[in-house]
């Protein structure tokens, strides 16, 4: 059975739409005959006329008010396609499908099709039998007459040899055109992204790292409002989405730009306009809808930062932060006596017993140190360390040179014990760290010379503070000693679960 295929022009086969107060002009004589074409659309008719005669029987059918646009209509007909071809022109306004059936006595079925830009027209074609098929062009495919027939579709980007294929299939098989879904459009995506190098599939997402140069670090103010926090980690994160939030959105929007370039070369359902928007508004929105669910993801260079070395001070207060740690200026401090005595509070007696000296052997110990040139060991050093101290205020102080990631996790698990995690945990020192007695809210301390013989096990319970030098207190070690980075060493062994230290 030959089939019929019934062709619109304006819209279709002519770009009526797009001249300037087309309406108005549309009863000028020679309006018509002047349209530009849908070059595509023209070739591909044309190749179906003369290739495919004997299957397809291809007819113009397009609306006329009077003779003369008949003959403009003619005209531009001759001129495009220089072949006979069979038309028939309805009145303005007239039901397409009725008309057929009106002058050729036979009613509509499924094997006479109708290609037009206009979906009413489709819609009546197809309610009297027939079948449309719509043609997409710049102005229905945003929008315009967009929606309303939900049958086949090819598109005017198409190029004519594509565009032929793409009408023979539906008029030869009847074959509806394959519907844009999620699945269909991510699988398209996945090809595309596949050759993007820096870009990989994790997951249901497709995942890019935004750049940090080798160099680039946190400053001193961001450390200090990020160990402000009462959870400085989670501040931390915070604080990364705030600074890569225009790169995180250029990166996505650069990539979705691209990818919609790729897509648009496939044309058909994928046809996109000069500004990359897809002509089918359902893509469009489908295509929106997978850009935000978060499909292509950029992941914050976390390590980068997260591996950047500090000088972290960790702060002692096993008791004797409630009398401003003054229990820690005992004899030979200048302010104190031989026989004073000398409180359990007080971190110079934890760090004593760390060292394997009762509170007894420390202030025994004290009392007979002689001041002078050279001291060594532990118990000499710390009575150095007290005649030398210069404020009243003196926190038990060690330094140490860590990663973020290490002061994050000290800073963890003091979080977990002051919220009830059942077992404490501990942060081990090297032996050679260096400790001893500072003032970070005057800006006065002691030589920072204590001699430890032992590594030292700190429970988190009475760590004050773990932070980046600067940011307790108003007073820096480096700013009060004018010291260089090479007195905070990498000493920090990790952290336990012991509590035998406590």
């Amino acid at each position: 059975m030959v089939k019929r295929l019934y062709v619109d022009m304006d819209g279709t086969l002519a770009r009526f739409y797009e001249q300037a107060f087309c309406i108005e002009k549309m009863h000028e004589t020679g309006f018509f005959r002047e349209l530009s074409p849908y070059s595509n659309a023209v070739g591909a008719i044309k190749q179906i006329i003369t290739s495919h005669n004997e299957e397809v029987e291809v007819c113009i059918l397009s609306a006329a008010g009077n003779e003369q646009i008949i003959k403009d209509k003619i005209d531009w007909l001759m001129k495009h396609f220089q072949i006979p071809v069979t038309c028939y022109f309805c009145e303005l306004g007239e039901n397409k499908a009725e008309y057929i059936q009106r002058v050729t006595g036979e009613d509509l079925s499924e094997h006479d099709f109708l290609l037009d830009d206009y979906s009413a027209n489709l819609i009546d074609w197809e309610n009297h039998g027939g079948t449309g098929i719509k043609f997409r062009n710049e102005l229905n495919g945003r929008g315009w007459n967009g929606h309303g027939f939900k049958g086949h579709t090819v598109y005017h980007d198409s190029d004519p040899e594509a565009l032929a294929t793409d009408i023979l299939e539906i008029v030869s098989t009847g074959r509806c055109m394959e519907e844009v879904s999620r699945e269909s459009l991510k699988y398209e995506i996945e090809k595309i992204m596949q050759k993007r190098v820096g870009w990989v599939f994790n997951g249901n997402e497709w995942e890019c790292e935004l750049f940090a140069n080798y160099d680039d670090r946190i400053s001193d103010h961001s450390l200090k409002e990020i160990f402000s926090s009462d959870d400085p980690e989670t501040k931390f994160y915070e604080l990364m989405g705030e600074w890569y939030d225009d790169e995180d959105y250029e990166t996505r929007d650069e990539i979705s730009g691209k990818v919609r370039v790729e897509l648009g070369k496939l044309g058909g359902a994928y046809a996109t306009d000069e500004d990359g928007n897809f002509l089918d508004d359902e893509v469009e929105e489908l295509y929106q809808e997978v850009f935000d669910s978060g499909y292509f993801y950029c992941s914050l260079p976390f390590d980068h930062y997260l591996k950047q070395e500090v000088y972290a001070n960790i702060m002692i207060d096993t008791g004797d932060g409630n009398r401003d740690f003054t229990d820690n200026c005992i004899y030979p401090f200048y302010d104190a006596k031989e026989d004073d005595e000398i409180r359990d509070t007080a971190s110079l007696v934890w760090l004593a017993k760390t060292q394997g000296y009762s509170k007894e052997d420390l202030r025994k110990g004290l009392a007979a140190y002689i001041d002078g040139d050279d001291q060594t060991g532990f118990m000499n050093t710390v009575g150095q360390e007290l005649i030398n101290a210069t404020s009243h205020m003196n926190v038990l102080t060690f330094l140490v040179k860590t990663t973020l990631r290490d002061l994050f996790n000290i800073a963890e698990a003091m979080l977990s014990f002051t919220n009830g995690t059942p077992k404490e945990s501990c942060v081990v020192l090297r032996k050679d760290t260096m400790c001893g007695l500072f003032d970070p809210w005057y800006g006065a301390g002691s030589l920072l010379e204590i001699e430890l013989q032992n590594d030292v096990v700190i429970p988190v319970s009475i760590i004050r503070s773990a932070k980046p030098d600067g940011c307790d207190g108003s007073c820096s070690i480096s700013e009060v000693y004018g010291m260089c980075g090479s007195a905070w060493k990498s000493t920090l062994v990790g952290i336990s679960q012991s509590t035998e230290a406590a």
